[in-house]
């Protein structure tokens, strides 16, 4: 603690459930909740209570019907929620990161104030700060102010100004809110991001449910350990017109101590007993001294542990010698984010990526033991037929070189994206809870619900792109390398899937084969 509050305020810190389509079959997918387990540590270290509710954690077998859609919100009810909120609370955060779960998050929020009319309702998370205009506008009622991007020293303006009088609410620097009397979206002045990672307390999981995920052996990559999520870095100096993260984050991109980061690594394998640390980065390995530092320290001191990088990251640092080095130190899989195999639509999507450098890589992951997955996406508005056959080429390519998964998927404007902004210009998008509820219809590998914003490209021809470029990847991919079929088989029956393929009939299996029942 730096030092004792004026007044001690008592916060709460929630997750909303996931919401996924009720012919999903991926349930109990879900991670736990790192960036509300950041916001909980700043919290506690300024002298604060703190109360955190993971309603997807706490519900994870549960899933409901959202009346009038065919989505399911996998997590308590929004009413058991409400029930979990203490009546004495000053302030209460919610986080929605994906768009795909807006449409129950804002439900849950219009629960709780009709509640608690007074209460100071505060939303963040990435989706909050891309689409805060229309959230605040819309939800002026509802929703007492955002915190955009970075939240850890926002959140601490804001509980410094409020521990003082919660009158000041709206002079806490960083907040963006509604001003009545301008009639406008008004965002105080502040640094938007933390200069010194290092100032950030560690993330607090108290109250996070972290026991579910372990018990369940459940992370974001890896099935079948005891996995904790972690940031090695935070931010990407890209600027792909696809991505939000530059509205998130803006370009900067920094790395923490890495003695600090294996200082927790190895609190947590104290303290919970992991085997895996599943590491969240946007675009991880960036600085090429930073890696081999890092990767020589973990071997150094024995840490003993896999870890990967499941978000995706660039090729450019990554050299046979920083290959060999990530398998020493214990990594297991590592994704690649090609995203395109033209040329030119690497360049119309600003990804500033050289494909055949990439591609070269990719393999030498492969000759060093990595299980390697690379992303393709179809459909991008400005795409042209010969784009998509150079997509289909280069799926070719990564199957001869012998990477493990490539998942296709329909391009979709995400809010606070390049290109959503330009699609919402031209009126081709309409912002409004309909388009949400397609979002969420989206997740979960939906390719069936998907539709074009490409005028050479019609809506059905989008699921025929993303499920025939897998089957073509997939299909080269045991023609050239039978034995992963057998691998595929074996890893699925014993329950100890690795690629992403595994993952998913190992779901499928646990479901239909083995009946794994739901309360819901």
């Amino acid at each position: 603690m730096i030092n004792e509050p004026v007044n001690k305020l008592n916060v709460v810190l929630v997750r909303a459930p996931y919401v996924i389509p009720t012919s999903s079959v991926f349930g109990n997918q879900g991670t736990p909740a790192l960036g509300l387990a950041y916001l909980a540590g700043t919290v506690e270290r300024l002298g604060h209570n703190i109360t955190c509710i993971d309603s997807f954690a706490k519900g994870i077998d549960t899933f409901t019907p959202i009346e009038n859609t065919n989505l399911l919100i996998n997590g308590i009810p929004n009413a058991e929620t409400l029930s979990l909120i203490p009546e004495d609370t000053d302030i209460l955060g919610i986080s929605c990161m994906f768009s795909s779960d807006w449409i129950n998050t804002i439900d849950l929020v219009k629960v709780i104030r009709q509640k608690y009319p007074k209460l100071i309702i505060i939303l963040g998370g990435e989706h909050v700060t891309a689409d805060h205009e229309y959230i605040l506008t819309t939800y002026k009622e509802e929703v007492s102010l955002c915190i955009l991007g970075e939240g850890e020293q926002k959140l601490a303006n804001l509980l410094n100004t409020c521990s003082e009088s919660l009158d000041n609410l709206y002079k806490a620097p960083g907040i963006t809110y509604y001003n009545e009397v301008s009639g406008k979206v008004e965002t105080n002045p502040s640094d938007y991001r933390v200069k010194n990672l290092e100032t950030i307390p560690l993330p607090k999981w108290d109250g996070l449910e972290l026991h579910i995920f372990h018990e369940r052996l459940l992370g974001m990559s890896m099935i079948g350990k005891r996995t904790m999520p972690m940031l090695l870095s935070r931010g990407c100096p890209y600027q792909c017109t696809f991505c939000s993260s530059a509205k998130m984050w803006t370009t900067r991109w920094v790395a923490r101590d890495y003695y600090e980061v294996i200082e927790e690594i190895k609190m947590y394998k104290d303290l919970y007993n992991i085997n895996h640390i599943d590491f969240y980065d946007l675009t991880a390995i960036i600085n090429k001294k930073w890696t081999i530092d890092f990767c020589k320290e973990m071997i150094r001191q024995e840490i003993n542990l896999t870890w990967s990088l499941p978000s995706g990251t660039r090729s450019e640092a990554l050299t046979h010698e920083v290959l060999d080095l990530l398998k020493k130190s214990g990594c297991t899989k590592i994704t690649y984010a090609p995203e395109t195999g033209s040329v030119r639509m690497s360049k119309l999507v600003k990804k500033k990526v050289n494909l055949k450098k990439m591609l070269s890589s990719m393999k030498n992951a492969v000759d060093v033991g990595l299980i390697v997955k690379a992303n393709i996406i179809f459909g991008f508005p400005e795409e042209r037929a010969m784009d998509r056959v150079y997509n289909f080429i280069f799926i070719f390519r990564m199957a001869l070189v012998g990477i493990h998964d490539v998942p296709c998927f329909g391009f979709t404007p995400y809010p606070g994206s390049e290109l959503f902004d330009e699609l919402l210009e031209k009126g081709v998008i309409k912002r409004d809870e309909n388009y949400y509820e397609f979002m969420s219809n989206l997740i979960y590998t939906k390719p069936f619900n998907n539709k074009s914003w490409n005028d050479e490209v019609s809506d059905y021809m989008i699921p025929c792109l993303s499920l025939g470029g897998m089957a073509f990847f997939y299909s080269l991919q045991y023609l050239f390398r039978p034995k992963r079929f057998y691998n595929l088989v074996v890893n699925v029956l014993k329950d100890s899937p690795q690629t992403m393929l595994e993952v998913a009939f190992a779901n499928m299996y646990k479901d239909f084969v083995k009946g794994r029942r739901f309360q819901k």
